[in-house]
C-alpha cells in the first residue's frame, strides 16, 4: 500500500472514531440521593437561587442544598406558612431574587425567615390559584406568570403589585377549548406561550389578555402531548411524549422537527430542554440528549450498570445549568446528578 493510500486510510479512520465519539461520548457525574439527605428521588424542577444554593423540587418536598447538606421544607398540618403539599411541580427565581414555588397554589421562600409562605393575594378579578400549578415562570420587568391547570395564567408584576387572571376560554382563532394546557414560556417581551394535547401552541398577550392559536402541522398526533417549551429571540422549542422536539422559527412563522435520534430508535418522550448556546440539553425518558444544532449530531448520555460514575437513572426529568459552568440532571429514581462541564473533559480522558 502507497503512503498516500495509507494517509486516505488513517483519515477515514480517523473521522469514523470521531463520528463514534460524538454519538456514545461519556459523562462522569457525582450523585445526590435519599442516602445524602434529600426527601425524594423523583426530582421535577431545579434551580438556583441568587445566593448560590441550589434547589430541587421533588414529590416529597422541597429540597436546598448548600454544597454540604441538603435541607428538606415540607407541609406542616394546621401551619399556613408551609406548602400546601409535598408535590412540588415548578420552581422560578423572579428578577429580585425570590423563589417561587408551583404546587397546589403558589408558595415562595422568605430568606429573611427561612420559611415557605403562601402566595394568597387575590387578582383584581377576585382569583387566587387553589389547584396545581404546573409551571411558574419569570418575565422582564418584575413579571412572574403562574399556569394553574385547566383554569388559567395569573400575572403579577411584583414592582407594581398588579395582579391580573386571564382563564381559559375558547380560542377565538379556531374555536377550540384550551383547557388542557399544562406547559407555559414567557419570552422577554411578557409574551406568554402554551400548549397542551391538541397539536396546537397558544399565544397569550396580557395586554389584551386574549389567547391566539397557532395550528402545527407536524406532530405525530393532535393528543401528542406537548410537555415544554422553551426557548429564545429565535426559536421556540417544544418538547412532546412522541413527536420529539419540534422548532418553530418566530422569523419565519414555520414548524419543522428537530433529528434527534436514529431512525431505529424508540420514539422520545421529552421531559425538560435546556439550551446553551448551540447545544440543546434534552431530558427524556431514554436518558439525556445533548443534540447540536451546528452538526445535527445527537450525543447519547444513559446509566451504564457496570460504571458508579454514569447516569444514576435513564428517565430524566429535570435539566439546569448553573452560574458556574455545572450541568445538574434531576431523574425520577436517581435523584440528582451533577458534573462539571470545565472538568469533564480532563474527567473523560484521566478516567
Amino acid at each position: 500500500m502507497s503512503k498516500l493510500h495509507k494517509r486516505y486510510l488513517f483519515i477515514a479512520i480517523l473521522l469514523l472514531s470521531l463520528l463514534s465519539y460524538a454519538e456514545d461520548r461519556t459523562f462522569r457525574f457525582t450523585h445526590l440521593s435519599m442516602d445524602d439527605g434529600l426527601s425524594h428521588n423523583d426530582i421535577t424542577s431545579i434551580l438556583q437561587d441568587s445566593d448560590g444554593f441550589m434547589w430541587f423540587a421533588t414529590r416529597d418536598g422541597l429540597n436546598r442544598y448548600d454544597g454540604n447538606r441538603v435541607k428538606v421544607y415540607r407541609h406542616r398540618y394546621g401551619n399556613d406558612s408551609q406548602l400546601d403539599k409535598d408535590y412540588i411541580l415548578s420552581l422560578c427565581l423572579d428578577n429580585h431574587g425570590t423563589v417561587w414555588i408551583g404546587t397546589r397554589g403558589v408558595a415562595r421562600y422568605d430568606a429573611c425567615g427561612d420559611s415557605l409562605t403562601y402566595f394568597t393575594q387575590k387578582t383584581v378579578e377576585g382569583a387566587t390559584p387553589v389547584g396545581l400549578v404546573s409551571s411558574v415562570k419569570a418575565g422582564s420587568d418584575g413579571n412572574v406568570f403562574f399556569l394553574e391547570n385547566g383554569q388559567g395564567v395569573y400575572h403579577y408584576n411584583t414592582l407594581s403589585g398588579d395582579y391580573h387572571f386571564y382563564p381559559f376560554q375558547i380560542s377565538e382563532d379556531n374555536k377550540k377549548t384550551i383547557s388542557t394546557v399544562n406547559a407555559m414560556w414567557v419570552d422577554d417581551n411578557n409574551r406568554v406561550w402554551l400548549g397542551g394535547d391538541m397539536g396546537i401552541i397558544f399565544l397569550l398577550d396580557p395586554s389584551s389578555g386574549k389567547y391566539h392559536a397557532i395550528k402545527m402541522d407536524c406532530v405525530h398526533a393532535d393528543n401528542d402531548r406537548l410537555q415544554v417549551i422553551t426557548g429564545n429571540e429565535h426559536f421556540i422549542y417544544l418538547g412532546f411524549q412522541y413527536s420529539g422536539v419540534i422548532r418553530y422559527s418566530l422569523d419565519k412563522k414555520s414548524f419543522s422537527v428537530l433529528p434527534l435520534t436514529r431512525e431505529t430508535d424508540n420514539l422520545i418522550f421529552v421531559h425538560d430542554i435546556l439550551i446553551d448556546e448551540n447545544l440543546l440539553w434534552i431530558a427524556t425518558e431514554q436518558g439525556l440528549l445533548i443534540f447540536d444544532e451546528t452538526t445535527k449530531q445527537t450525543t447519547y448520555v444513559k446509566r451504564d450498570y457496570f460504571d458508579p460514575l454514569s447516569l444514576s437513572d435513564n428517565a430524566v426529568y429535570a435539566v439546569y445549568k448553573d452560574r458556574d459552568n455545572g450541568m445538574w440532571v434531576g431523574t425520577y429514581f436517581g435523584g440528582v446528578n451533577y458534573m462539571s462541564l470545565d472538568l469533564s473533559r480532563f474527567t473523560e480522558s484521566y478516567y
